[in-house]
């Protein structure tokens, strides 16, 4: 998945946003530094990964999926989460590594009863620190599409030919769009594109009945998105700039 989040770095700077630094993340987050609008932008990315991979982690529990969940439960803490720690460092938060940890750890001991509660604590503290950055809804709208630039990259890894071809690919994905749409909810049409674009998964764990359908519900999607976010008018992504 790096690779993908590479290219989507070299995408976002390309499309000629124009950022500037802010003077603060909102006090709440505990800030005594500045982080840059760009940076805040791609903090709000990183959790919102995050939060698609536990996602999926939480519906494959509820499947009585759990040794597939435990994947998703650990990708964030193993390649994702450390790269949050200067964005930690700059607000002087203290992050939310105890509680990836101790819903990652619960697999290490089949704890199925207290996966809920672990989950919601730990979305509980994501939404915190989300919610909390100084986004326009022009901001969100970026997030929006690089979530689902990223769901499309790994959905067409994950699947081939109408079949799929690889399993966590393929629900990473399906996380990545469900983050998206969560964001998307006050920010006009896209959030009913999302919905449609959802049907391209029957189930996060297929049956070798059904059939899948080619991405092209959400390369629409996303090709809609990168015009519009492209406009030269729309450059303010963090309330507060100048």
């Amino acid at each position: 998945m790096r690779n993908v989040l590479a290219y989507h770095a070299i995408l976002f700077l390309s499309l000629n946003w124009s950022v500037s630094a802010i003077a603060s993340v909102d006090s709440n987050i505990e800030t005594n530094k500045s982080l840059s609008c760009e940076e805040t932008v791609d903090f709000a990315y990183k959790l919102s990964l995050i939060n698609g991979h536990l996602w999926a982690a939480s519906e494959l529990v509820a499947m009585d999926q759990f040794e597939l969940a435990s994947r998703h439960s650990k990708h964030p803490s193993e390649e994702i989460y450390v790269e949050l720690q200067p964005y930690f460092d700059a607000t002087e938060s203290r992050g939310f590594s105890e509680e990836l940890t101790r819903l990652s750890n619960l697999f290490e001991t089949n704890n199925v009863a207290n996966f809920p509660a672990a989950y919601a604590a730990t979305s509980q503290r994501i939404n915190r620190h989300f919610e909390e950055l100084p986004l326009s809804d022009d901001g969100k709208r970026v997030v929006v599409f690089q979530l689902l630039s990223q769901a499309l990259a790994e959905f067409e890894v994950g699947v081939k030919d109408g079949n799929v071809t690889d399993l966590q690919e393929y629900q990473d994905a399906r996380g990545f769009t469900e983050i998206a749409g969560n964001i998307a909810g006050r920010l006009g049409p896209i959030e009913r594109g999302i919905n449609r674009a959802k049907t391209l998964w029957p189930n996060l764990v297929p049956s070798d009945r059904d059939e899948i359908e080619e991405a092209v519900i959400l390369r629409r999607l996303t090709d809609r998105m990168s015009t519009f976010l492209s406009g030269g008018s729309r450059q303010n992504l963090c309330v507060g700039l100048n």
